[in-house]
């Protein structure tokens, strides 16, 4: 009897591990993994990876182990896990893999993408609620077309349009019309929180209706907020949309949407915190499409910075720690009980270090002297405006013990240049010595001053 029930237990436990375990991968064999998902009617699951991706090994780590992920994932789909430049290289290049990890769920019957999403999920339930999302997809029978045509006949019920809204959305898809056709006809007048829930998930872009409702009501978002995610604030969800937005203006080249968000900025954000968001909308957006306008916007964010008073970086290098410190709490929580008694003194740890208590004096740092010094060996005609620059690198470099010798060089060179031969010689006598002190190379340094001199 007793040898029973420890048969028994011993069943159980493997039950429960059974019921526990994660996703599982099958081996790849393309032929056979779409004729197996077909059989059994089911979407086929793949993960493009390569080995030096960090954030796929994340995914690999957390999420593909998890019990949830490894429950719905084997039950709905056939799963592969493909290195993208070895055995899934070929697959890969079909279906367009540009950056990883992506996560493709395709249709076996045509091998047609029906769902896809690039970049790691915040969580491992936004992780099995896009594998819901693409089910969802392959089982609507309608396409967007279709729904474009109904919606154009008339029919705004709130059941449609819902399904409308959601299609647009899992498919990255502009969604302004339903969005609007649905807030202005089923949001109360004053929002509360089924409003502003609804705005998070289905809002993503600036213009539209329903992002008039959102500014108008900042002070009910925020009642909202503190409840419902303490740490997303009105302005943190104001400049996601921003950031989702000038994405979208720049993946589809519209400018005036572009110009629509900078607008936004200079209404709605606080005076320190418009230089750099500025800063990065146009540098998201020109990247890669008009190399003018993106070296126009490296000078002007330079011109910003060296004007910028104390009072910018002193609030920037506070908020910039604090982010810092939101991600420990937030990274604390999978730490080991051993590693957890040890969080306030990591964080004290991480107040006194200049990597992340001057953070926005050392980037500018860095912005200011690489500006300055490809302007020194590019652009003649702004050697003047570069100077500015190098002058307060230079400041803010010894404010922050950052770069100081290869600073010092960059503000010689141009003092040289525009005609301050004495001051440039004193300049490149202060890289060398602090170049030394740092146990530095000197002697390109050295060499210039002795050409300066002789």
């Amino acid at each position: 009897m007793k040898k029973n029930i420890i048969a028994l237990f011993a069943l159980l436990l493997l039950a429960v591990a059974t019921n526990a375990q994660g996703i599982e991968f099958k081996k790849f064999d393309w032929d056979e993994n779409l004729k197996q998902a077909s059989a059994e009617n089911k979407l086929v699951y793949v993960d493009f990876y390569t080995t030096w991706c960090g954030p796929c090994k994340y995914m690999a780590k957390k999420y593909f182990p998890d019990s949830k992920a490894g429950s719905f994932h084997n039950k709905s789909f056939i799963n592969l896990k493909i290195d993208a430049e070895k055995e899934g290289l070929e697959l890969a290049k079909k279906y367009n893999i540009k950056g990883y990890p992506t996560n493709v769920y395709i249709n076996p019957k045509n091998e047609d993408v029906v769902f896809r999403i690039m970049g790691v999920p915040k969580r491992v339930d936004e992780f099995v609620n896009n594998g819901k999302g693409a089910i969802e997809e392959y089982n609507d029978p309608m396409t967007l077309i279709q729904y474009g045509e109904k919606m154009g006949e008339g029919d705004s019920s709130k059941t449609f349009t819902m399904k409308y809204l959601k299609k647009l959305t899992r498919l990255g898809k502009s969604n302004q019309y339903p969005l609007d056709v649905y807030s202005s006809q089923f949001f109360k007048k004053n929002p509360d929180s089924v409003e502003f829930k609804f705005m998070d998930k289905y809002m993503k872009h600036v213009n539209n209706n329903t992002f008039t409702i959102f500014i108008k009501n900042k002070k009910a978002y925020n009642r909202y907020a503190a409840k419902a995610h303490p740490d997303f604030t009105w302005k943190e969800a104001l400049k996601n949309k921003l950031y989702e937005t000038n994405s979208f203006a720049s993946n589809s080249g519209d400018g005036q949407l572009h110009v629509l968000c900078k607008k936004m900025v200079e209404d709605y954000l606080p005076e320190n915190e418009k230089i750099n968001q500025l800063y990065s909308l146009g540098r998201s957006f020109y990247r890669g499409k008009d190399s003018l306008q993106f070296v126009k916007n490296e000078y002007d964010y330079a011109d910003k910075l060296s004007t910028a008073t104390s009072g910018f970086y002193k609030s920037n290098n506070k908020d910039m720690l604090a982010s810092v410190m939101k991600q420990l709490e937030w990274q604390s929580k999978e730490w080991p009980p051993n590693m957890l008694s040890k969080l306030d003194s990591i964080k004290s740890a991480y107040s006194k270090d200049k990597k992340y208590n001057q953070r926005m004096t050392m980037m500018a740092v860095t912005h200011l002297n690489s500006q300055a010094w490809n302007v020194f060996e590019n652009d003649g005609d702004q050697w003047d405006r570069a100077l500015l620059w190098a002058k307060k690198a230079y400041q803010l470099s010894n404010e922050a013990k950052h770069s100081q010798s290869a600073v010092a060089d960059t503000y010689a060179n141009l003092l040289f240049v525009t005609g301050n031969k004495s001051e440039a010689i004193k300049m490149e006598k202060a890289a060398i010595k602090q170049a030394k002190k740092d146990g530095e190379d000197t002697s390109s340094y050295e060499e210039l001053l002795k050409k300066w001199t002789d």
